[in-house]
């Protein structure tokens, strides 16, 4: 029993508090004063620049602990990232197309097109961080801080091009308020043709780790690793179910809350809402 539960479930449990708490965590900081979200962003990056040098601390090393510490330092670069997309430190160039207040922009190609260009910066830099983890770990015996980072991101760009091309439970809203000049460019739709196949796609990634890790030659450090970034796919996959499933919106521990320092007109997230965006979602 003991067996199972170090090599299954302490892993999938692991997986599920850091992508439940780092995506709770930046989303606390949506619509608060400015001041408040720069100190924020000053101790994500403090956190990034300790998960780089645990990257390469980690890399040389298969225990499981190293394991355990190369995910987690894949994981929150990626959470870096994503803080500073979110909280609008590094997203894009102002884009004529997107008109205030919104208007609905209804040609497919343009909406990527004028997405693409609002998050631009955000782009390249996510793969300027990804070369430099390829450079730093790709010739080492440990690149698990990598995979994480990429299958994070992939999910990440799956999750955005669905609720591009129209899911049934998003809002605008939801984002921070400098994010809702994207309103223009969502449609609703109860699903989009490419739903399926990113979800048949991502089952398949999972199938295929969680057999790799079951056979009976994988080492118990690998089979830990499997199960990290399969779970972290599994949750990501879950969480694009939702925006497609007719359920309520509040379905997390977290919540939007209102604290000292938040400027109400500032923000137009509801307290009740509990969407998770990738960090992985998200």
């Amino acid at each position: 029993m003991m067996h199972v539960f170090s090599l299954y479930l302490a892993p999938a449990l692991y997986s599920l508090f850091l992508w439940w708490f780092l995506t709770g965590l930046i989303m606390a900081f949506y619509g608060r004063e400015p001041g408040t979200v720069r100190w924020a962003f000053v101790g994500a990056t403090a956190v990034l620049l300790l998960a780089a040098v645990g990257v390469v601390v980690t890399r040389e090393s298969t225990h499981t602990a190293a394991v355990y510490g190369a995910f987690t330092c894949g994981t929150l670069v990626w959470a870096w990232l994503i803080a500073g997309y979110y909280l609008g430190y590094v997203t894009g160039p102002d884009v004529a197309g997107l008109s205030q207040p919104p208007r609905a922009v209804r040609d497919s190609g343009a909406r990527l097109r004028l997405a693409f260009q609002a998050s631009l910066y955000h782009e390249l830099l996510v793969l300027a961080v990804c070369l430099l983890l390829v450079w730093l770990t790709w010739s080492s015996a440990n690149r698990l801080a990598l995979w994480t980072f990429l299958a994070l991101w992939i999910m990440h760009g799956i999750s955005k091009l669905n609720v591009l091309f129209g899911v049934r439970n998003f809002h605008i809203e939801w984002l921070p308020r400098h994010m809702h000049r994207l309103g223009s460019l969502l449609v609703h739709r109860p699903v989009n043709p490419l739903f399926p196949w990113t979800m048949l796609l991502a089952s398949l990634t999972v199938w295929a780790l969680v057999a790799r890790a079951v056979a009976p030659e994988t080492g118990p450090s690998q089979t830990v690793a499997l199960v990290l970034i399969g779970f972290m796919i599994f949750l990501g996959m879950l969480e694009q179910m939702l925006l497609v499933l007719p359920l309520p919106a509040v379905l997390w521990g977290w919540r939007v809350r209102l604290l000292p320092g938040h400027v109400r007109a500032r923000t137009e997230v509801t307290a009740h809402v509990n969407h998770v965006l990738p960090a992985g979602s998200e």
